[in-house]
């Protein structure tokens, strides 16, 4: 269930929202001037979001790792690699 609060109510309507988020599980729209501005929503949900997102990033890189194998690039230089290729001596020196 969806409610909407304004978010220019005092602090005990707002008290009030966390409560019914918080033990109801409900998810309430914070609204400014009759429009949407954000929402509360139980932790549960975020977690469930952030879990969507971090599957889409992974596969988003699995995908993007795939696409430049298969376009037969290299995955990749060792630091030693570049800075033997461009003449860097990575030896701690003692000042």
């Amino acid at each position: 269930m969806e409610s909407a609060v304004s978010a220019d109510l005092a602090s005990a309507p707002i008290a009030e929202a966390v409560d019914r988020v918080e033990f109801s599980h409900e998810r309430i729209i914070l609204t400014r001037d009759g429009k949407p501005v954000a929402a509360m929503v139980p932790l549960a949900d975020v977690a469930a979001l952030e879990a969507i997102e971090d599957a889409a990033d992974s596969a988003a890189a699995a995908a993007a790792l795939a696409e430049w194998e298969t376009a037969g690039r290299p995955l990749g230089s060792t630091l030693d690699d570049l800075a033997k290729r461009h003449g860097i001596d990575l030896r701690v020196q003692d000042v």
